[in-house]
């Protein structure tokens, strides 16, 4: 026996009688009996009664769960794709700042090493060495990090790097200037440039390491030692000074001992040749022991328009000689005229004269 069945006063479909909603059109249903009552004469109900609200209406709501599903899903996979793609830009970002950061550190470990080393100022040599390189290793550091791409967290990150890598090599370049010619190094002047290029360099790193901690650790403290490096430059130059003090006095002794030797040599080659009555032999070698660069007083009186004359005593140090030399100039009436006499006495250390006016005239 077929169940009883009404039609649908929308659409015409048969539906059962107990049916409150149309299966083929989603209309408000009536059952049968008062579907009966409406056709019979009551009072038909209203439009908005025979309509389904529009979240039960399957041909409404099934797409539009639909399409929030897929909205939904693709939202978050641009957002997911996002956020993989900044993700992945800080990595890069941070992978290059740790290589470029890393090269400089490695190179500055091994000065560290070396400057621990250093106790005289001939191990400046090995600082002379290993400096340029560091330097090389900044300037390649510098460029390769114009090309990093900086993601927004890091903000700020790559000036701060190249801030730190100039400083620190504008103190490489001064520490490189003075451990190559220790000897020339001004004191204190050039260590007070060292030590504000240092303060430098320090500040700019640590502002460095403060934006981006994740870059490894920080140069040695012991790279920026000045006061070490001082200590030793003072004690190289002191002990330079000293020899060359040394030196220089030990010269000029031998060159005054060399002097005496020679003024002496002459006054015994002028004994000799007095001695052998040869006045022009005597005359020369007397003129050269009186002529040398030895300490001498002199006494003189000019009276221009008669004549001059002048007594020089000449010690010939750490000889038993010395001379007294008595010159006297007289104009013969033209003043360019001159007659010059000179008296020579060579004389003991004492008071015992070996030759007395030995008398000659120009």
């Amino acid at each position: 026996m077929e169940p009883k069945t009404f039609t649908c006063p929308k659409c015409g479909a048969k539906e059962p009688l107990d049916a409150r909603y149309c299966n083929n059109c989603g209309a408000i249903l009536l059952s049968g009996a008062e579907s009966a009552k409406s056709e019979g004469g009551e009072e038909p109900k209203t439009e908005s009664e025979e309509k389904p609200k529009w979240y039960k209406n399957k041909k409404i709501i099934i797409p539009v769960i639909v399409g929030a599903i897929l909205f939904a899903g693709g939202g978050t996979a641009l957002y997911y794709s996002a956020k993989s793609r900044d993700t992945k830009k800080i990595a890069a970002f941070e992978l290059g700042v740790k290589d470029s950061w890393g090269e400089v550190l490695t190179k500055s470990k091994e000065l560290k090493d070396i400057l621990a080393d250093v106790s005289e100022a001939k191990d400046l040599e090995e600082v002379a060495r290993l400096v340029p390189d560091i330097k090389d290793a900044i300037d390649k550091e510098i460029f390769d990090a114009k090309s990093l791409d900086e993601p927004g967290k890091y903000n700020g990150v790559k000036a701060k790097l190249n801030t730190a890598l100039e400083k620190y090599k504008s103190y490489l370049d001064k520490l490189l200037e003075i451990s190559r010619t220790p000897e020339d190094a001004k004191v204190p002047e050039d260590f007070t440039n060292l030590e504000s290029k240092s303060q430098e360099a320090t500040s700019a790193i640590s502002e460095f390491q403060a934006a981006a901690a994740f870059a490894g650790d920080v140069i040695p403290k012991e790279v920026f030692d000045t006061a070490k490096i001082k200590k030793i430059i003072e004690a190289f130059q002191k002990d330079t000074k000293a020899k060359a003090d040394a030196e220089k006095q030990a010269a000029q002794e031998a060159a005054k001992a060399a002097d005496q030797k020679a003024a002496e040599d002459a006054v015994n080659k002028f004994m000799a040749a007095y001695k052998a009555r040869n006045e022009a032999q005597a005359r020369t070698y007397l003129t050269s022991a009186a002529s040398g660069e030895h300490p001498s007083t002199e006494f003189s009186h000019a009276d221009y328009e008669v004549a001059s004359f002048r007594i020089s005593d000449t010690a010939l140090a750490g000889s038993k000689y010395k001379i007294l030399v008595r010159e006297y100039e007289q104009y013969i009436g033209d003043p360019s005229l001159i007659q010059v006499k000179k008296t020579f006495t060579v004389v003991k250390q004492g008071s015992n004269f070996l030759i007395d006016a030995w008398d000659f005239t120009f």
